[in-house]
């Protein structure tokens, strides 16, 4: 067999999936179930996490840019209401705004721009952090060991 294609070890440190750990195993008459739970497990995991810490830092972010920019005097009477709402949904919005502003007052419209933003952020990652770090105690504590094909060693 010339063609014949040597086969590929699972190396979960390299590959933060299981997809290639679950190929390995050759589960042949539930191959198709294992993959397509682990294909939503995954797409679930990554899309409650994006809605969970994008919520975490909007909500963090919003009251923080509105009180920023009402600390520079005259910016937000100046404003439209519909500009103020729109710096507080998006980061973007922000700091376009930001930059319009008189020179003057653009370095602080733009420190408060990037101290909402890092405010918020901070705050996400830590939240994130702090989920995957139970994660992984719940892994340790609820998953069983792997086994290992005879001759191969974990």
């Amino acid at each position: 067999m010339a063609n014949a294609r040597p086969e590929k070890k699972a190396e979960p440190w390299k590959d933060p999936q299981s997809t290639p750990y679950i190929r390995i195993q050759r589960v042949t008459k539930k191959f198709g179930a294992v993959t397509a739970v682990n294909d939503i497990s995954r797409e679930l995991g990554g899309t409650l996490g994006v809605a969970i810490i994008g919520s975490i830092f909007l909500s963090l972010y919003s009251p923080r840019i509105a009180e920023g920019f009402g600390r520079i005097p005259g910016l937000v009477s100046a404003l439209p209401a519909s500009a103020l709402d729109q710096a507080r949904d998006s980061v973007g919005a922000a700091y376009a705004l930001a930059l319009a502003n008189p020179t003057g007052v653009r370095a602080q419209a733009i420190d408060a721009v990037s101290d909402s933003f890092m405010r918020g952020f901070s705050a996400a990652c830590l939240v994130g952090s702090a989920i995957a770090f139970v994660g992984s105690l719940l892994a340790l504590r609820f998953l069983p060991p792997r086994s290992t094909p005879e001759g191969e060693t974990a």
